[in-house]
């Protein structure tokens, strides 16, 4: 990384000598942090001869107030509004192809092959599939006969009563 000093014993040398904001040792390097930390991280990580470019700051909309943030409430009638659709992840991006075709999402493989077929082809093999099936009678049910009651008469039974 070239650095020629010893990096905490810097950064304890800084923090008795210096309030924030800490700006980095080096000469090409205009970098500034309001922390030690940062610059300490900065110093350990960075690679000063190879710096990479820089890349644009995203300027995002920070709430200041404390206590507990609220979601934003839609607007409209959320019935009408389409489910959300299942995201694809940056790998499976890379390796699927995604349409929609009448409100139903379909993927697939891009090393895949797809058959190639004409227009007649195409009809052809539609008007096979539209043809009416034959309708096939199903087959009768079978009769099912419940069990009658049998019963017979005892002359020799005796009831005993308990009073």
């Amino acid at each position: 990384m070239g650095l020629d000093f010893d990096v905490l014993e810097f950064c304890k040398k800084l923090r008795q000598n210096r309030p924030p904001p800490y700006q980095c040792p080096l000469e090409k390097c205009d970098k500034v942090y309001k922390s030690l930390c940062g610059l300490q991280y900065h110093l350990v990580n960075y690679d000063h001869d190879n710096p990479t470019p820089a890349t644009p700051t995203v300027v995002r909309n920070i709430c200041r107030k404390k206590g507990r943030s609220r979601a934003a409430v839609p607007t409209g009638d959320i019935a009408l509004q389409s489910p959300p659709k299942e995201a694809l992840t940056f790998a499976e991006a890379q390796k699927v192809v995604q349409f929609e075709i009448d409100g139903k999402i379909s993927r697939i493989p891009i090393d895949q092959p797809l058959p190639i077929i004409s227009l007649e082809e195409w009809e052809k093999k539609n008007a096979e599939l539209e043809k009416p099936l034959p309708v096939v009678e199903p087959p009768p049910e079978p009769q099912v006969k419940l069990p009658e009651a049998s019963f017979r008469v005892r002359l020799n039974f005796i009831i005993l009563l308990d009073i």
